[in-house]
C-alpha cells in the first residue's frame, strides 16, 4: 500500500525551497557569443560586480563562464553624458580588469540593441572608453553586425620588440596599433605553427611596451581561400581566444596599409569570416554575434564560491 502526500504540502514544501535558496542579488544575464569570443551580459539595475565576483562569474566551473562581462545601460538608466545614446556597456575581462574596448563585445552588444528594436537597423553606443555604431551586416537572419571604430592608430614598434621578433624567422617587421586597445602585429608564414603559448607571453608583456603591455595578433603572409587567418593572444584572458575584434581590426588595417586593398577578409581561430574595410573615415570590422542562451544568476551564491 502506498500513501500520496497532498498536492499542498507539496506545494508548500517547494515555495519553502525557493525561499530558502533565493538572495535578493539573483540577477537575470545573458550569455553572448562573438565568433567563439564568449560573454556574460548584465543589464542595470543589476548590481556591478566586484573584480573578484567577475572571476567567479566567468569562471569555467565554478561560474557561467566567459571571457568577459558587459554591463548594460540603456533608457533611464543611462549616465548624462550617454543621454544621446541608445546605451552604454562597461566591460572586464576574465581577470576582474576593466578594459577600455573589445570588438568582439561590441558586436555583441550591438546584436542585443539591435534584437531588442527590431525596426532600427542602426545603433549608437559606448563601450567602456569607446564611442561605437553598429549596424546589421546583411539580412538579419544570419546574426552579422557590422561595426564602426576609430580607424586604428599606427604606433613606432619600440627596436627591443622588432629586435626580439627578428629572432624567429617572421616574414615582414612587427607593427604596433592601438584599435582602443594595443595589439602587436606580428606576421609568419604560417599562424597555425606558430608556438603562441611560448612566445606571445614574453611579447604581451614586454617591459618595452609599458606596464599594460599589449595584445599579441599573429597572421598569414598570405591569403588562403581569400582569407588570412588570425591567431589573438589576449591580455587579461592571458591566453589565445578563439576570436579577438580588436585585434582583427589591427591586423585588417595592417593588411590594408601594405597592399592597397579597399577590404580585407579574415578568419579567426574559430572558424569564423570577418571583413575589414573604411568608410565615411572609420573603420568597420564585420563578423557574427548571437545571443545563446539567457537565466538568473545568484550573484552572492557567486561570490562565496
Amino acid at each position: 500500500m502506498t500513501t500520496r502526500r497532498p498536492e499542498g504540502d507539496a506545494l508548500r514544501s517547494q515555495s519553502a525551497i525557493d525561499v530558502r535558496v533565493r538572495s535578493p542579488h539573483v540577477v537575470p544575464f545573458e550569455k553572448l557569443d562573438g565568433a567563439g569570443n564568449d560573454f556574460v551580459l548584465l543589464r542595470a539595475p543589476a548590481p556591478i560586480p566586484d573584480a573578484e565576483m567577475i572571476r567567479r562569474l566567468l569562471h569555467r566551473h565554478h561560474g557561467i563562464g566567459g571571457d568577459g562581462l558587459l554591463y548594460l545601460r540603456t533608457g533611464d538608466r543611462l549616465h548624462a553624458d550617454d543621454a544621446e545614446l541608445d546605451a552604454a556597456a562597461d566591460y572586464w575581462n576574465s581577470d576582474g580588469g576593466r578594459a577600455e574596448y573589445c570588438g568582439n563585445g561590441a558586436r555583441c552588444v550591438a546584436a542585443v540593441l539591435l534584437g531588442d528594436r527590431a525596426d532600427n537597423d542602426t545603433v549608437r553606443f559606448r563601450l567602456s572608453d569607446v564611442l561605437v555604431r553598429a549596424r546589421r551586416d546583411g539580412d538579419a537572419r544570419e546574426g552579422r553586425y557590422a561595426v564602426a571604430h576609430p580607424i586604428p592608430r599606427r604606433h613606432d614598434c619600440p627596436s627591443e620588440i622588432i629586435g626580439l621578433a627578428s629572432t624567429l624567422g617572421l616574414l615582414e617587421p612587427p607593427t604596433l596599433f592601438d584599435s582602443g586597445v594595443p595589439h602587436l602585429v606580428l606576421v609568419t608564414e604560417d599562424p597555425r605553427s606558430f608556438d603562441l603559448e611560448r612566445w606571445a607571453p614574453i611579447f604581451r608583456s614586454h617591459p618595452s611596451l609599458g606596464a599594460a603591455g599589449a595584445n599579441v595578433d599573429i597572421v598569414s603572409a598570405k591569403p588562403t581561400e581569400g582569407r588570412f587567418f588570425v591567431r589573438t593572444f589576449e591580455r587579461g584572458v592571458e591566453g589565445e581566444t578563439l576570436a579577438c575584434g580588436s585585434g582583427l581590426l589591427a591586423v585588417g588595417t595592417h593588411l590594408r596599409a601594405r597592399d592597397g586593398d579597399r577590404s580585407v577578409t579574415l578568419q579567426s581561430a574559430s572558424g569564423a569570416v570577418f571583413r575589414v574595410w573604411e568608410e565615411d573615415s572609420d573603420a568597420y570590422l564585420a563578423g557574427p554575434a548571437r545571443r545563446v542562451f539567457h537565466g538568473e544568476v545568484d550573484l552572492d551564491a557567486t561570490g562565496r564560491a
